[in-house]
């Protein structure tokens, strides 16, 4: 089996999980693509889907990128939903991360986070990255729904809101914006 379909039958099997649950899902889709408003040497491609049920409950993220950089030395990534659904700029465009609550910086798995607070992800060693999130936070439905929001993929690692400064608590000093996408209800 290839690498686009291992990426398809990972998205299948997630997602066809997901609705066993309920019948009644959200589904919405992000093609990821690399920021064009930045010089970066990451070539960063693929998609993202995110799934839930329409009475609320979990959203189940997959994703599958392609085009990291594999000779230098990040392989975690940070990857967060950001305010703006605007490419206009790039990845620029999207504002910062959505924090409808305005609340510092934290960990998917913190009780104080941004809605977009996802982590890291990790690229393998041939620059990809095939995995999936389950979070209780992000939302497709209601007033903090995510749908038009951007998700964007950063060049380091969030240090998870504990690095001790400022853009610890405000970005996770995720460094620069790689690639990014908008979130679409399909």
């Amino acid at each position: 089996m290839n690498y686009s379909q291992t990426s398809l039958c990972l998205t299948l099997v997630v997602l066809t999980l997901t609705a066993s649950v309920s019948s009644d899902v959200i589904t919405a889709r992000c093609d990821v693509e690399v920021n064009s408003a930045a010089d970066v040497t990451d070539q960063v491609t693929g998609e993202v889907f995110l799934q839930q049920s329409e009475s609320g409950g979990p959203t189940t993220i997959v994703i599958s990128l392609s085009g990291f950089d594999t000779s230098d030395a990040n392989v975690l990534h940070g990857f967060h939903i950001h305010v703006d659904g605007d490419l206009s700029n790039g990845c620029q465009s999207t504002s910062g991360h959505y924090n409808p609550f305005n609340v510092n910086h934290g960990a998917p798995t913190s009780s104080v986070r941004h809605v977009g607070d996802l982590g890291n992800i990790e690229e393998d060693s041939q620059g990809r990255v095939e995995t999936f999130i389950i979070d209780d936070v992000v939302s497709l439905i209601g007033e903090y729904s995510v749908l038009g929001r951007a998700i964007v993929v950063h060049a380091k690692e969030d240090d998870l809101g504990l690095g001790g400064d400022q853009g610890s608590i405000t970005t996770g000093n995720a460094g620069a914006r790689l690639a990014c996408c908008v979130i679409t209800e399909i």
